[in-house]
């Protein structure tokens, strides 16, 4: 995937995430940025997010089943999920109303050899981009802050 890899948020594909809080490995603040990506290419409608406030990289287990099932119906059926309607399926798990900090508020966004700013999405926030560009009105980093 050349250097970096950039997600860009352009599919047709329906995607749903699962990320633990605690997770030391992927820090959860990835998918603000995700979800930024999505944004900038007009795709939130094919982007459900859920969390689990524990089980670290992939210790989450029960909550991957009432997920991989709200996927399916979303593909087979059209049946969006939603964290209501996979709590509903699955009361015993654990998924989280606590939506991730700022991507840009944990990580400082740095320029990276293979990735052009101008590709990096962005919201506005505090190191959303890197140091001598802002972000522009398409929810992407430009350069020299114009």
């Amino acid at each position: 995937m050349r250097r970096f890899y950039e997600p860009k948020g352009r599919t047709k594909s329906k995607v749903l995430t699962v990320h633990a809080h605690d997770d030391g490995l992927v820090l959860v603040e990835n998918e603000d940025k995700y979800r930024e990506a999505f944004e900038a290419a007009g795709n939130t409608d094919r982007l459900v997010q859920l969390y689990t406030p524990y089980g670290g990289h992939c210790g989450f287990i029960n909550e991957l089943f009432p997920a991989v099932s709200a996927i399916t119906a979303w593909v087979e059926k059209d049946e969006k999920p939603s964290l209501a309607s996979v709590r509903a399926a699955c009361p015993t798990c654990r998924f989280s109303d606590d939506l991730p900090r700022p991507w840009g508020l944990k990580v400082v966004e740095r320029a990276q050899r293979g990735a052009p700013v101008a590709s990096l999405v962005c919201s506005d926030e505090p190191n959303d981009c890197p140091p001598g560009s802002t972000c522009g009105a398409k929810h992407h980093c430009k350069h020299g802050g114009l």
